[in-house]
């Protein structure tokens, strides 16, 4: 049986977080913590927080150093370097 990939899905909670996060701030540095609270608490379309969103702290830092979308500034701290 094949495992559905759920990093596909936070890959796009990741930039659409990314891109609210700079709509609101005018600025593509984010906290992590900002990231891992937002990912975790990702609801449906229905209101019911998402079962296939959620992810640790190491799933995420991962994620990011793997995109070539997110630059580290510093410990707990990212930027955005996508399309804005």
């Amino acid at each position: 049986m094949v495992m559905p990939n759920y990093n596909i899905l936070r890959k796009q909670i990741i930039v659409k977080f990314s891109k609210e996060w700079y709509a609101h701030h005018k600025t593509g540095v984010f906290p992590f913590a900002s990231l891992y609270d937002y990912i975790n608490s990702y609801k449906t379309k229905k209101g019911k927080i998402h079962k296939r969103a959620g992810a640790s702290k190491q799933q995420l830092g991962t994620l990011l150093a793997q995109s070539p979308l997110f630059n580290r500034i510093d410990h707990g701290i990212w930027e955005y370097v996508g399309e804005a």
